[in-house]
């Protein structure tokens, strides 16, 4: 690692991530506070994104594995919309090289005004929602919300999850914890290619990883947790939460310093 940190950084750092994983874990969105917590701290630019995934990541196989013990994934949403999320991913990367992300900026701050209102209609309180769309409408859906989420990631990023959770909530008709769940698996296998990347390519600083880890693991833990036990309490709060959060993203990024 190129660049020191004092001991009062990485304790920020620490709780830092923590709460981004008990967050990410949620709703999504732990990109949010992370991204903007090593900005902070000075770390490299290029060392940026590559730390973030790799901790993620990581975080992210802790949430992911309770989720699996638990039955929550729905594994056919699930393997339809990895691949085409996948191949959403790419082309969204490659486009972002050609066209500005200040377009998908302008449209978010159109979307999550209207994310808002739509949220505080949506019963997240039900657990047996009706699942009763047939195996063409199934296909057809996952593989629109792979490719356009995928997009979104590949193009530009932040709040991901949060976009997969209210997809699935509302055109697979999964249920919170189901739908928390299996966008986390989603998201996750996206973003192995570019996590791999970056690791191999030198772009992770490994001592500030090795504790930002260990915080994201636990705050996912405690998530995912949350999610399986009180989900009518926690998952409402927290999206609006990432929500406003990514809204104030758009606004600083265009009209900020």
């Amino acid at each position: 690692m190129d660049f020191e940190l004092s001991t009062t950084q990485y304790i920020i750092t620490f709780i830092g991530v923590f709460v981004a994983g008990l967050i990410d874990s949620i709703a999504g969105g732990g990109g949010l506070i992370t991204i903007p917590l090593y900005i902070s701290i000075g770390l490299p630019d290029h060392l940026i994104l590559g730390t973030n995934k790799t901790v993620s990541s990581m975080g992210s196989l802790m949430a992911i594995t309770r989720f699996i013990k638990n039955k929550a994934i729905v594994w056919r949403e699930a393997g339809i919309s990895i691949f085409f999320a996948v191949i959403g991913s790419f082309l969204g990367a490659r486009i972002s090289g050609v066209l500005s992300s200040h377009y998908m900026m302008y449209l978010l701050m159109l979307i999550l005004p209207l994310i808002i209102i739509l949220n505080k209609k949506l019963d997240f309180d039900r657990a047996d929602i009706p699942r009763d769309l047939d195996l063409k409408t199934v296909v057809w859906r996952t593989t629109l919300i792979g490719l356009l989420i995928g997009f979104y990631d590949g193009f530009f990023g932040p709040g991901t999850g949060t976009f997969l959770f209210i997809c699935l909530f509302l055109f697979l008709r999964l249920n919170p914890i189901e739908a928390g769940a299996t966008g986390r698996v989603i998201n996750f296998s996206a973003n192995v290619s570019s996590f791999i990347y970056f690791a191999f390519s030198g772009r992770v600083a490994w001592e500030l990883a090795a504790v930002a880890i260990v915080a994201s693991v636990l705050g996912n833990y405690i998530g995912s947790g949350l999610v399986l036990t009180k989900a009518r309490h926690v998952i409402k709060p927290v999206f609006n939460f990432v929500v406003v959060l990514l809204f104030g993203k758009c606004i600083y990024t265009l009209f900020g310093a």
